[in-house]
This record gives C-alpha cells, sequence and structure tokens, in this order.
C-alpha cells in the first residue's frame, strides 16, 4: 500500500507546487504587461515633450522630459541590480517603484525576473527590454543635444534635424516595444501550455492511483462483509438477545464456574468447570498477561473488573470478549470469589471499524472534491485576466496586431476558452456530487430548448461541414426539468456529435413520446466498440475515437450527473463505423 501512497501523495504535492509556481509565473507576466504599458505611456510622453521643447525651448517641457525618463529609468535599473551576481533586492525594488509599478507586483516582478529571465521562452522578451533601455539612454542623450543646442542658440535647421532624430528614435522604441510585448504573450502561452500539459499528466497519475485504492479497498471491503455475514449465520441460532454470560471464579481452589453460554463463549462443553490456566491456554498470546494482571488487580484491590480480550473459539477463529466482574467475600479467604458477565463484542467492534472506515472514506471523497473546486476556482481568475488581455490585444486599434500576432492571440483566447470550459465543468461535477447545485424543477418545452442550442454549436458544425437536421416536431414536447441544464446537456451532445462526425456529414434528431420523452441525437461519425461505450461516463476518461478532436474526458460525465439530477436517464449505442446514437429520456413531470 505504501509503494502506491508515497508516489501518490509526492505526485499530489508536485501538482499543488507546480500549480502554485504556474499561478506565480502568470500573476508575473501579467504584472511584467502592466509595466510594459507604464513604459510604453513614459516614452511616449518624453517624446511628446521633448518635441515641445525644440519648438519653443521651454524649460518646463524639458523638466517633464526627464521626469518622464524616470520610469523606463527605474526599471533599467531594475533589471541591472537584478542581473549581478549577487544582486542587492532593495535597489532591484526601488528600481520597480520608480518605473510606477504596483508596489503589490514589485515583490513579484523581481521573483520572476530571478526566476525565468533565463528561461528559452522569456529570453526573446528580456532582449526586447534590453533594447528599449539601450533606445532610452539615447534619447536622454538627444535630449541633452537638444538643450547644448538651445543655450549655444542653434538655428532652427539644427534644431529641425534633431527632431528627425527624435522622430526616428521614437519609431524604433516603438518597435522594441512591440517586439517586447510580443515575445511576454508568447511566453505567458507557452508557461500556460506547460501547466496544463504538466498538470493534466500528474492528474492522470492520480486519477489512476486513486481508482486502484478504490478498487483494492472495496475488494477488502466485500471480504470482510462475507466473512461477518457467515460468522453471523453459524452463531445466530446460539446467540440470546442480550449475549451474556455468567461466570464465577472461586479464588481458593482457582475454578471457573459458566453458565451455557460463557461455556459456549469458550467453546467448553456442558458441566466442565475449567481452572484460569485451562481458560489461560484460549487466550490470545498478546491479551493472556493482561487478562491476568486484570484478575489478580480485582482481587489485590476489590475495584471493579472490567477487561477486553480475545479468545481461540472452537471454529479456529478469534473472538472478543467483555468482562464486568466483581469481587466478593473479600474478608473471607475460603469464600471469595469473583462474580461476572461476559459477553462476546466481536460484531460490535468489526461494525465499529466499518463505520470508521466508511467515515474516513467520506471524509477523503469530499476533500478531494473541496481541492478540485478550490482548484478550480483559482483557475478561473487567471484565465480571465489572459483572456480580457487577449481581447484587449484584438481590439485595440491604436495598435493593431500584426497577422500572425493576431493568429497567435485567437490560438491563446482558443485555448483559454478550452480550458475555462474544463474548469466549469469540474465545477460542475463537484457541486453535483457534493449536493451543491440544485436543479429548478417546472414544465419545460424540449423543443425550444432544442431550437436555442443550433447556434450554439455553429462553430462545430461548421467546422467538419456538417449537416443538422433537428425535425422539430410542430407542437411543443413539454418535459419536467431545468431549462438551462437542459440546454447545457444537449450542447454537449449536439457539439459532440458535430466534432465526432465525418466531414460533410450529418447530424439528426429522433423524437419519442410515451411514458417518457426520449430524443436521439444521432450522427454518421467513426462510432464506439463496446469497451470504448463502457467508459464513456467516466470522469476524465476521454475515448479518442478522432484523437486530433480536442476535448477533455469531463463533458459527458456532467451530461450523464445533470441528467440524472432531473430524474431521467441517458443511453447510448454505436457500431464501429456507422456513427453514435446518444438518447435521452425525461420525464413528463
Amino acid at each position: 500500500m505504501l509503494r502506491v501512497l508515497l508516489p501518490t501523495g509526492a505526485a499530489l504535492l508536485s501538482m499543488v507546487a507546480l500549480c502554485i509556481a504556474g499561478l506565480q509565473l502568470l500573476s508575473g507576466l501579467r504584472a511584467y504587461v502592466g509595466g510594459e504599458s507604464l513604459w510604453s505611456k513614459a516614452r511616449s510622453e518624453a517624446t511628446g515633450y521633448l518635441q515641445a521643447y525644440l519648438r519653443d525651448g521651454r524649460p518646463e517641457a524639458y523638466a517633464s522630459f526627464l521626469m518622464a525618463l524616470q520610469v523606463p529609468e527605474g526599471d533599467r535599473l531594475a533589471r541591472l541590480e537584478l542581473e549581478k551576481p549577487r544582486p542587492s533586492l532593495e535597489i532591484a525594488r526601488q528600481g520597480f517603484l520608480q518605473g510606477g509599478n504596483d508596489p503589490e507586483d514589485v515583490e513579484l516582478l523581481v521573483w520572476t525576473y530571478r526566476a525565468f529571465a533565463s528561461a528559452p521562452h522569456v529570453q526573446d522578451a528580456v532582449a526586447a527590454w534590453r533594447e528599449g533601455d539601450r533606445l532610452v539612454e539615447q534619447m536622454r542623450a538627444l535630449g541633452e543635444a537638444a538643450r547644448a543646442a538651445r543655450a549655444a542658440g542653434a538655428p532652427d535647421a539644427s534644431l529641425a534635424e534633431l527632431g528627425d532624430r527624435l522622430l526616428r528614435l521614437d519609431g524604433e522604441l516603438a518597435r522594441a516595444e512591440r517586439r517586447f510585448s510580443s515575445t511576454l504573450g508568447r511566453a505567458s502561452r507557452v508557461t500556460a501550455l506547460l501547466l496544463m500539459t504538466t498538470t493534466a499528466a500528474v492528474g492522470l497519475l492520480l486519477t489512476l492511483a486513486a481508482a486502484w485504492l478504490v478498487r483494492r479497498a472495496l475488494a477488502v471491503h466485500v471480504a470482510d462483509r462475507q466473512a461477518l455475514q457467515d460468522l453471523n449465520e453459524r452463531f445466530a441460532l446460539a446467540a440470546e438477545a442480550d449475549r451474556l454470560g455468567v461466570f464465577v471464579w472461586h479464588v481458593r481452589d482457582d475454578r471457573f464456574e459458566l453458565d451455557a453460554r460463557g461455556r459456549e463463549l469458550y467453546g467448553l462443553p456442558e458441566g466442565f468447570e475449567p481452572r484460569r490456566a485451562e481458560l489461560r491456554v484460549q487466550h490470545h498470546p498478546a491479551d493472556a498477561a493482561q487478562v491476568r494482571a486484570a484478575f489478580d488487580a480485582a482481587v489485590e484491590s476489590g475495584q471493579p473488573l472490567r477487561s477486553r480480550f480475545r479468545v481461540r473459539h472452537p471454529d479456529g477463529g478469534w473472538r472478543h470478549l467483555e468482562v464486568n466482574a466483581r469481587l466478593h467475600g473479600r474478608d473471607d479467604p475460603a469464600d471469595r470469589r469473583v462474580v461476572g458477565v461476559v459477553r462476546d463484542i466481536t460484531d460490535e467492534l468489526t461494525e465499529a471499524q466499518l463505520r470508521a472506515d466508511k467515515e474516513l472514506a467520506e471524509r477523503t471523497a469530499a476533500a478531494r472534491m473541496a481541492f478540485l473546486s478550490r482548484l478550480s476556482h483559482e483557475l478561473r481568475t487567471p484565465l480571465n485576466a489572459i483572456l480580457g488581455l487577449a481581447h484587449l490585444m484584438t481590439i485595440d486599434a491604436k495598435e493593431p496586431l500584426a497577422p500572425n500576432q493576431a493568429r497567435r492571440v485567437r490560438l491563446l483566447s482558443d485555448s483559454g476558452r478550452a480550458l475555462l470550459r474544463l474548469v466549469e465543468d469540474v465545477l460542475d461535477i463537484t457541486h453535483l456530487d457534493t449536493g451543491e447545485l440544485t436543479l429548478a424543477r417546472e414544465q419545460v418545452d424540449l423543443v425550444d430548448v432544442v431550437r436555442a442550442c443550433l447556434p450554439l454549436v455553429e462553430s462545430e458544425r461548421a467546422l467538419r461541414d456538417v449537416r443538422i437536421d433537428p425535425a422539430l416536431p410542430p407542437e411543443p414536447v413539454w418535459v419536467q426539468g431545468d431549462p438551462q441544464r437542459l440546454q447545457q446537456v444537449f450542447v454537449q451532445l449536439l457539439g459532440n456529435a458535430c466534432k465526432f462526425n465525418r466531414p460533410g456529414g450529418r447530424v439528426f434528431l429522433r423524437w419519442h413520446e410515451g411514458e417518457d420523452v426520449a430524443l436521439a441525437v444521432c450522427d454518421e461519425g467513426v462510432g464506439l466498440g463496446e469497451a470504448e461505450q463502457a467508459e464513456l461516463f467516466q470522469a476524465f476518461k476521454r475515448i479518442d475515437p478522432q484523437p486530433d478532436v480536442p476535448g477533455s474526458g469531463v463533458g459527458l460525465l456532467v451530461v450523464k450527473m445533470l441528467v440524472d439530477q432531473m430524474r431521467g436517464r441517458i443511453e447510448v449505442s454505436s457500431t464501429p463505423g456507422a456513427g453514435s446514437v446518444f438518447t435521452v429520456h425525461l420525464p413528463r413531470r
């Protein structure tokens, strides 16, 4: 067991550490994106102030120019300090603060640069930063030249030449900014991909280990229950309602008197009065010493005796007995005796252990679901930030993306939305499993639900040029359920039917109304074998009839759990090469 638990625990800790580091890195990259925005604004302001100074020579414009340069120069100070073999982190922090960065982001900026500046997917962004700092130094030198020219009363032609140089330098700075932004975005995508891939691999390992442990625990549980059942059947006719046996130990001649129940517990013949030594041989070796000490202490002190121990039964098994007794005739050595009762507590101990095992299993399952729920909530925040940033980059008319950049941003958005859907599916699973998700129970027109689903699967349909024939009935088809969750169910089924269809194939619906309403979603895809069908509704168990089609392996599980919650059921029938049919049965009332 330890050979499985230790690697599983190590994998779990590794996944937690990986998620924390990944989230830290994504937060750091987000902070650098914000810093780049401040850097860009300061560069633009510095250019404008220097142009104004070249036009009219106002000292205020030159002072504003120097003030604007403090932002990129502060960031440069931080970078140069962090690149030293033994950097002063306080100097680096002051540099980032001079660059206008949020104080709460400064530690992230320092940590991210120290930990990942040399990473292959981050080096291009660092190189763009260095290039930008070099150009900022040129801008400062150009400003000093402009000040000297003004002081010397240079002609307008000289000032105009300086203005032209400023415009060219500003263009180079803008290109450096775009390069930094592009490479930083690529680094974010690579980081997210690595995080998702590694997390999926570790999650698969944990799933396999958990499945093995559950299977083993169930086997042991079944064996224990069978043994308990056999034992109960063997002694059912002989056991009394209170399961008590009475005994008297005569201390002087070391002789035990036992009633029928007491003799039965020890497996002794009728009329036999054993001595203590004859009973001791039936005690478990680990218990014999403490039983003898307990009886001796009761005789010496007169205190009540209570002891639990194991005895060998004639059937060869060990039984747990509990003795409660008290010394009588303490003042008369000839009549000194210990009188008490003995009862079989084997079943009580077994049941207590079963209850403890059940409670432990329930706590473990609850902790696992709570972890998945917390993890899903924690992932949503950075994902929404990534998707929001990608959207802003796409709609930025002031700095439009190049075609390649736009394509990469679309890939980032698509991947982020796919991961967000996975997170939402995991949240649905945990909420359904813990009973936190409450579904509405109302009359719903299933025709309207399906009609509303069709536009939502248009992208999947168009991707494989699939034709959908919903065969919508002209009259409403009423069922009992939650309209929002019904839409979620059929969007998933229709989307799957399109994604796993053949190019140019057909998706069609079959409606049947009887005691319940059955709606079948049929496709003309590659189909599924019996083994694949058996694994369809398992968590994170992805079936790959078409490996090139992306998916998480949890969508159908969510569908089944939702349909079950609405007192329905889902069936699948499929033949390899002939497509698949998913039929949802829903109650009318």
